[in-house]
């Protein structure tokens, strides 16, 4: 191999390890952000495993409890041995179903609104529940002369049945709540509502609504946990395959580097021999 040849390859061989070192170091780093994807990916899995989801108590003839996701119908649809409650806005509007404005605004009296619900008995838990909800929403003791009372606001149908939006609403503070529960003197706000009040409550505090651990929540994020480590741990075994390769090469390189520069030193040493 000629003086010229020689440091020709020796530079092509230098640019190639160079080249070599490089993508290594790329490979390294990327494998860095692997580790930081999977510390994400574990901090999110276990904040999911502490998820909490609300849940609403119920009971029937035999006292038995059964608890169901909380959600704005659960919460408020009348039922048998069952509190009511009510959620307020921060305007301080019950929200109600769309059922429940329309049959308002239908109607001019108390009876009317209660016909509706097919309850004429005073003492059907039913006609008080119903009663309740007619002052509540700014119902009167005679003829209603209006709908505009700016005491109730129909609730957005997509929430009706979302248990998201709740727990969300009430954890923020965009929804409270109000419980009827009984007083002897009864309400200054509402006394055609008889021995029975509308009392603010915070939902901690309700007897019928509890927490317990999202299972869903829970289920759906340990799929994706499992899915995004074994992409990680796949791309992390083709990082690795991919720095044996460059390992091996540079090795290659490092071999040839050296036996072409042995060459060149020799044909430089004769040279000197030559001319001396």
């Amino acid at each position: 191999m000629g003086m010229s040849a020689g440091q020709a390859r020796l530079l092509s061989i230098t640019a190639r390890m160079t080249d070599n070192e490089l993508r290594s170091q790329m490979i390294t780093n990327s494998k860095l952000r692997l580790a930081d994807k999977s510390s994400e990916a574990s901090a999110k899995y276990m904040d999911a495993l502490n998820s909490q989801q609300l849940m609403y108590a119920s009971y029937n003839d035999n006292g038995e409890k059964t608890l169901t996701a909380l959600t704005p119908n659960v919460l408020t649809s009348y039922s048998d041995m069952k509190n009511q409650y009510a959620m307020v806005n921060s305007s301080g509007q019950i929200l109600v179903s769309g059922t429940d404005a329309k049959n308002f605004e239908n109607c001019s009296t108390l009876n009317d609104f209660l016909a509706l619900y097919d309850t004429t008995d005073p003492t059907d838990p039913k006609y008080q529940w119903y009663t309740n909800l007619w002052y509540r929403m700014g119902g009167t003791d005679g003829v209603k002369t209006s709908n505009d009372t700016g005491k109730y606001k129909e609730i957005d149908p997509d929430f009706l049945n979302s248990t998201e939006w709740l727990q969300f609403a009430l954890e923020n503070g965009i929804v409270t709540l109000e419980q009827v529960q009984f007083t002897e003197d009864g309400s200054q706000e509402y006394p055609n509502m008889g021995t029975y009040d509308w009392v603010s409550i915070s939902y901690n505090n309700a007897s019928d609504i509890t927490s317990q651990d999202n299972e869903i929540a829970i289920a759906k994020a340990e799929v994706k946990y499992k899915n995004e480590m074994q992409e990680i741990e796949n791309q992390d075994k083709k990082y690795d395959q991919d720095l044996k390769k460059l390992d091996t090469e540079h090795s290659a390189l490092q071999t040839e580097y050296e036996s072409v520069k042995s060459v060149i030193d020799k044909n430089v040493e004769r040279s000197f021999k030559a001319f001396s």
